[in-house]
């Protein structure tokens, strides 16, 4: 072996400092001992002299090692000069005990004398081994000066006997310097196998954080990517949906529909997506409610029979009467998982049938779970033996040209089986290739009577009354989104005020009492996290850690102190960590834009308990119904004002009205988002193009909107050169709005 490395190097002059306390009073006792029993010793003189120098020897070593431990505390000492004091104590020590031998030994008349200055000569040496064998150097100097004196001291005399002695004494140091050799060679080989301990605990930790952060990372992409693509699709549907309602001639229903089924599924895609990464998130939970499973099965017969119908597929659905009626668990995800076996059985069965069979496994003893025993089965194309094992899996097929053949990502067959175990049960597969599979899975849920089903369902709709009346308070700083907003609220009987950021909404809150508040989560000034952050330490009577105006704060606490208002967030992301982002700030509820009507009037319904305003609201000047909007003739107005009558059920007068405020925010986004580029900020270019992103997408410009979405990543990138081109393009296509 090689010489150590430094950090061993230092653990092991630590191993040897941490035994020399020990070592120190041994030698000191056996010393004083050996003084005492030669008492008999003619000249006591020079006996006395050497316990004197033992101890001097004694003392610099204690003193060494306090300087050491002083030394290591503040790593001030280097290893070198910490090795070097040791091994000259070593030295020192080993030399005294030589003296003994040479000195003493020689003036010993006695036998048993000269025999017990030898024994201890001998054990003293033996014993060094156990505490100075972490390195080689000391415990060579030790027993070498220890025994090497008395060794040479035997040889010189003629006495045969002694020459003996002085050959055993010889090999027995041999031996003695081997054994320490392999000792401090194998206490070298545990010290090099901890440090590779510590280095792959620390390599284990880091990969543990790496991990950590590649998951963020893949939840902060997924969060992206649910805000970019299911705005558009929820555009792209809602505008399917108003086409099919007008008059179209078979050609066009044809398209339409074709349009209409291809966004559902890329919609399903998405949505299969985030539930895969909420469940290996273990962000998934499952409710527990009352529930029929016969309509569960209701459900997957009527969403699935259309797609069965199109194959001429049969469909069938089966129950053993010894199954309960209704159950307590989560129904809409054991309708998710038979919706994704049914779907995948029509999928790959080109004639014959599909049947679903519901039976129960054996009979629950009072109060235990009933296992119920779920089975697909279809007459499709079947699956190869060897890639059974592989189906379950994440992005799996059983072969790469089904995936061209048929479609499909390979999600739908791992979320079940995740969805399967969450519920403790297990799935399973039977197949014979060209004739068809099976499959089972088995979940175990407490039964209930049908009458609990019932009642929840009243209760529901008996604890949901219709809102009126109540004072919201909306913030938000696209103009745009405040009028419509503005007007979807007070559709719907509300008393609304509005606030442009965050700081604006607390001094309103000095004014006025509110209801509930709808809170814009990215907003100047104050964010809407911010705020909810100061309502919550007002209310709570904790202190606040962003720096308000005295005034300001003692208003809050006087108006707001001791209560709880409702807060709504309101945001363009659809990730559970943005959710939990608004939840951990405080606020109540959670709702994504764009946002439909009802969705609004549905979280406005949680708290519902009319709380009048103390003071009258101050009312904006009425604009007039009758505005010159120039372009509103043109293709684009007449989009805008069709998506915004059938999307929000408007009145021609509130269009006008929600119109011209668009008109004006678009001026004015464009403006600085040109402002920004001419002086390449690409913070303010990036806020400016966000802003224009809202707009549009409340308008139904998707397309431009993906324009603004692009102007703004690439500003948040840096890349303000990047933008020029898209903005031009935009300021083009939206004059006629905008000038």
């Amino acid at each position: 072996m090689g010489r150590p490395s430094k950090t061993i190097r230092k653990k092991q002059i630590d191993l040897l400092y941490r035994q020399l306390p020990t070592s120190l009073l041994t030698t000191a006792i056996l010393s004083i001992c050996l003084f005492f029993l030669l008492h008999g010793f003619p000249d006591q003189q020079a006996l006395l002299c050497w316990l004197l120098l033992m101890m001097s020897v004694l003392l610099y070593r204690t003193c060494s090692f306090f300087f050491y431990n002083k030394s290591n505390k503040s790593n001030s000492v280097s290893g070198n000069r910490a090795e070097l004091l040791f091994n000259i104590g070593a030295a020192l020590t080993g030399m005294t005990w030589g003296l003994l031998a040479c000195w003493i030994y020689p003036m010993t008349i006695n036998v048993g004398a000269r025999q017990l200055i030898l024994i201890v000569l001998v054990g003293i040496a033996g014993g060094s081994i156990a505490t100075l064998s972490y390195q080689k150097l000391p415990v060579i100097l030790f027993v070498t000066l220890t025994l090497l004196p008395i060794t040479f001291g035997l040889y010189q005399t003629p006495d045969s006997q002694n020459m003996a002695i002085g050959i055993a004494l010889t090999i027995y140091t041999f031996f003695l310097l081997r054994s320490a050799r392999t000792l401090q060679h194998n206490h070298e080989q545990l010290l090099v196998l901890e440090e590779m301990a510590v280095t792959r605990e620390k390599l284990l930790r880091q990969s543990q954080h790496q991990a950590e952060a590649a998951s963020r990372s893949k939840s902060e992409f997924l969060a992206n990517m649910s805000h970019e693509i299911r705005t558009p699709m929820n555009a792209i549907i809602g505008m399917t949906r108003l086409v099919q309602e007008t008059e179209l001639d078979p050609l066009q229903k044809k398209y339409v529909g074709r349009i209409a089924t291809s966004s559902a599924m890329l919609l399903d895609l998405l949505n299969g997506i985030l539930d895969f990464s909420k469940i290996e998130a273990g962000q998934l939970i499952l409710e527990e409610q009352p529930f029929l499973l016969e309509t569960v099965l209701d459900n997957v017969y009527s969403t699935m029979i259309g797609l069965a119908g199109e194959k001429k597929l049969a469909l069938l659905i089966d129950r053993d009467e010894e199954v309960p009626e209704a159950f307590v668990g989560d129904s809409v995800r054991l309708g998710q998982i038979l919706v994704n076996l049914v779907g995948n059985a029509i999928k790959f069965t080109d004639q014959g049938e599909i049947s679903i069979h519901v039976s129960r496994c054996g009979t629950p003893s009072s109060g235990e779970k009933t296992r119920l025993l779920f089975t697909v089965s279809d007459t499709g194309i079947g699956i190869p033996e060897e890639k059974k094992r592989h189906l379950f899996g994440s992005f799996q097929q059983a072969d790469s040209s089904i995936s061209r053949r048929y479609g499909g990502t390979g999600l739908g067959l791992a979320i079940s089986r995740q969805l399967v175990q969450l519920m403790g049960g297990e799935i399973s597969l039977k197949s014979t290739e060209g004739i068809g599979s099976t499959f089972s899975f088995t979940i175990a849920l407490p039964a209930c009577a049908r009458e609990e089903v019932q009642q929840r369902c009243l209760l529901d709709e008996t604890s949901r009354p219709r809102v009126t009346g109540l004072a919201v308070l909306l913030v938000e700083d696209n103009a745009a989104n405040r009028e419509l907003g503005t007007i979807i609220l007070e559709s719907s009987g509300q008393k609304v005020q509005v606030a442009e950021h965050g700081l604006q909404a607390l001094e309103l809150l000095c004014e006025f009492s509110f209801g509930v508040i709808l809170m814009d989560v990215q907003m100047p000034e104050m964010d809407g996290i911010t705020a909810t952050r100061i309502i919550r330490a007002v209310e709570e009577d904790r202190p606040v850690d962003i720096r308000l105006s005295g005034q300001l704060l003692t208003q809050l606490r006087k108006q707001i102190g001791g209560g709880h208002i409702p807060i709504i967030a309101l945001t363009a992301h659809a990730m559970d960590s943005d959710r939990q982002r608004c939840l951990d700030a405080g606020m109540d509820e959670y709702l994504t834009k764009p946002f439909q009507p009802e969705q609004v009037v549905a979280a406005l319904q949680k708290f519902s308990k009319t709380k009048p305003m103390d003071s009258p609201l101050a009312v904006a000047e009425p604009m007039s119904p009758t505005i010159d909007t120039p372009g509103m003739d043109s293709d684009l107005g007449s989009r805008v004002r069709a998506h915004l009558r059938a999307t929000y059920k408007l009145q021609a007068e509130q269009v006008d009205q929600l119109l011209v405020t668009s008109a004006r925010s678009l001026s004015d986004h464009l403006a600085k988002a040109s402002a920004a580029l001419a002086a390449e900020d690409t913070e303010l270019l990036r806020a400016a193009a966000h802003g224009l992103k809202g707009n549009l997408l409340n308008l139904g410009l998707v397309e431009y909107a993906e324009t603004a979405a692009e102007i703004e990543q690439y500003a948040q990138n840096g890349e303000a050169r990047s933008c020029r081109r898209r903005l031009i393009s935009l300021q083009t296509a939206l004059a006629e709005l905008s000038g």
